[in-house]
């Protein structure tokens, strides 16, 4: 706050003026004297304040400093012949100490060099990894960013507008909350800035702003712009230069993803800069920016757009205001700047200054009518996944057996980073299970139950686009097939819950394959038949069960003992069985007319021919064929019916 005294000591010519450094450090109490600092400062990234500090204290060490809450005082004073001294706050820099580092020492005096950053970067020193499911953006940030113990929600505000959407699920892998949230505002064209709490507010505090609206930026400073003479030596505060810096830009900005809960209606959305604006040529078109709907698509394109109009033109300068920050909306008293009738807001500005000289600065700054996003370059700035992660098939039938499939056939898993995992089959959102082949209804699918471990991979390695890729046996769901007791050689697909297995055995002259199910122990077996110590049993061809066995053909069905003329052979070869049945007539015609028997006999066997040409031959009729070389014979204890 700025005395009444001190306003008017600048309307005085003769008012001499100097600045006076300070800091304070929680729990250091020896004199520390400012020599010099440097501020950098930007839109969208945290501050860093370096101070070379003096102390007749030698003993001082990193663990004095370190972690401390600082505060940063340049402190103006107006001299007048006539009255007391006036002053004020003209920068207050709040923080803490993230690096220490001891320069030199004599006899009398030791020098420190200090690093002050907000207190949201200590949250950059923990990585960790997190899900969050069915949240909208400010309740992210809130719970990342608020640890109630150096960070308190007061010290957030959170001011965008239009971002009220849920967001199903978004990962956080091996990753700070800082820097998620970093990534977050560049995606959603969020900026933000801090903003420093004056000494007198007793609050001691730097605030975080996030915000997306032209009107999210701090009050004018009005100055006026002057080169530099003895206006800067006094400490008034102008502009002392400004030069400005306009490119070719995209004209248009294309947006494309595919999602398959729609999959025939593409999601594309198009936004220009400007049509009319002939310094803008050229468009950006993306398929590597994720979304679900149209509306969301139209939202981004917006941002971008924006985005790319607000950085087309960019004003450089330098000036000694000494209270210049990110987010302030620079204003000049005498002048219009060029291309800028509302002035500037800076978004960088980096501010020297030493005991013995004033402070000066260097900024970049924009048309302050528009809303200033920051470039978001998604190659860049995205986070992006490698390989997979570990995961657990979950069920939200907490003790059920059985895969827990949706209406679409998606998994419930359980993250392994996830460190405060909820109740079983709360902690995921749907995942889609990738299979050898997918059709209109059709595809293989092979169900993974609870506790199943699984890899989840992610679409053009967008963290969140995943899905269930693969499964893996560990030593609590051990592999049925391995490399002892002959194992080796057999290709097995056993059902998940060990109702069923198909079994191909390899070995050489041992080759073989089974098709089974426990239920009513039914089985039909072929080859190399063995018993479950692999002991061979038998060779050819089984058919078991323990139920009912039925054998239904509607054209006919052929039964036969015969060898094929070769492995090629038609289905109905049946050349022995009809010359079997060939000659049994032939036999039974030659027996009748040897025993003079009545033309009715004779009749018959004729018909028993004229059947077999015109019935059993190739079954053209609904017959049942037996033929077998050696006899047929059927045995039951209590009757035979013919």
């Amino acid at each position: 706050m700025v005395s009444p005294d001190f306003l008017t000591a600048l309307k005085d010519p003769n008012a001499w003026f100097s600045q006076h450094l300070s800091v304070t450090v929680a729990g250091v109490k020896p004199a520390l004297s400012v020599l010099e600092y440097t501020i950098i400062e930007e839109m969208n990234e945290t501050y860093s304040l370096d101070i070379l500090i003096a102390s007749e204290d030698q003993t001082l060490d990193g663990a004095d400093f370190l972690g401390k809450n600082a505060t940063f005082i340049v402190e103006e004073r107006a001299a007048l012949k006539y009255t007391d001294t006036a002053s004020r706050h003209a920068r207050t820099v709040h923080g803490v100490v993230m690096e220490w580092e001891h320069r030199s020492s004599s006899k009398d005096v030791a020098q420190f060099w200090v690093r002050i950053q907000p207190r949201v970067a200590l949250l950059d020193l923990t990585k960790y990894s997190d899900v969050f499911l069915n949240k909208s953006l400010k309740e992210i940030f809130y719970e990342l960013l608020v640890d109630r113990e150096r960070i308190w929600p007061h010290d957030i505000e959170l001011n965008f507008e239009g971002m009220d959407q849920r967001y199903e699920q978004l990962l956080m892998v091996d990753e700070s909350a800082l820097a998620f949230v970093k990534r977050q505002c560049l995606r959603h064209g969020l900026y933000f800035y801090f903003r420093q709490a004056q000494v007198t507010s007793k609050t001691h505090r730097d605030t975080l702003v996030i915000d997306n609206r032209a009107k999210g930026y701090m009050r004018s400073i009005d100055v006026p712009y002057v080169s530099a003479n003895g206006l800067d030596g006094q400490f008034h505060e102008a502009l002392l230069s400004i030069t400005r810096k306009q490119k070719l830009m995209p004209q248009s900005i294309e947006l494309r993803d595919h999602n398959y809960r729609t999959p025939n209606a593409p999601v594309t959305a198009i936004a220009y800069v400007d049509r009319g604006d002939k310094t803008l040529y050229g468009s950006i078109d993306r398929s590597n920016e994720h979304f679900h709907t149209k509306d969301e698509a139209q939202a981004l394109t917006a941002v971008r757009a924006e985005g790319i109009a607000s950085r087309q033109l960019v004003h450089s300068g330098r000036t000694n205001i000494i209270g210049l920050y990110p987010g302030w909306v620079l204003n000049t008293t005498n002048r219009k700047l060029p291309k800028a009738p509302y002035g500037l807001v800076i978004t960088k500005v980096t501010t020297i200054g030493s005991r013995t000289k004033p402070a000066t600065n260097e900024f970049e700054g924009t048309p302050a009518e528009k809303v200033w996003c920051p470039e978001y370059v998604p190659e860049r700035d995205w986070r992006w996944m490698q390989g997979s992660l570990v995961a657990t098939i979950e069920s939200s039938i907490e003790g059920s057996p059985y895969a827990d499939l949706d209406d679409r056939g998606r998994y419930l898993v359980r993250f392994h980073f996830h460190r405060r995992a909820g109740k079983v089959g709360s902690n995921s959102i749907r995942l889609r299970l990738m299979v050898p082949s997918a059709s209109k209804d059709g595809g293989f699918h092979a169900p993974l139950l609870p506790g199943v471990e699984v890899r989840v991979f992610f679409t053009n390695g967008d963290i969140d686009r995943g899905y269930i890729g693969t499964a893996a046996h560990d030593y609590s769901h051990a592999n049925h097939v391995h490399g002892l007791e002959g194992w080796n050689s057999r290709a097995v697909w056993r059902a998940p819950l060990l109702s069923g297995k198909v079994r191909f055995e390899e070995f050489k002259g041992k080759e073989g394959a089974k098709f089974s199910t426990i239920y009513q122990r039914s089985s039909v077996s072929m080859g190399y038949l063995v018993d479950n110590q692999k002991k061979r049993r038998g060779e050819g061809l089984e058919i078991h069960s323990e139920g009912h066995g039925t054998f239904h053909a509607s054209k006919g069905m052929f039964l036969s003992a015969d060898s094929l003329s070769s492995p090629n052979a038609p289905q109905l070869e049946m050349t022995a069985a009809l010359e079997s049945m060939r000659s049994a007539l032939a036999e039974s015609q030659a027996l009748l007319q040897a025993a003079q028997r009545a033309n009715a006999g004779l009749a018959q066997v004729r018909d028993q021919q004229a059947q077999l040409e015109n019935a059993f031959k190739d079954l053209q009729k609904q017959v049942i064929l037996l033929s077998a070389p050696d006899g047929i014979g059927a045995v039951t204890p209590k009757s035979n019916h013919e």
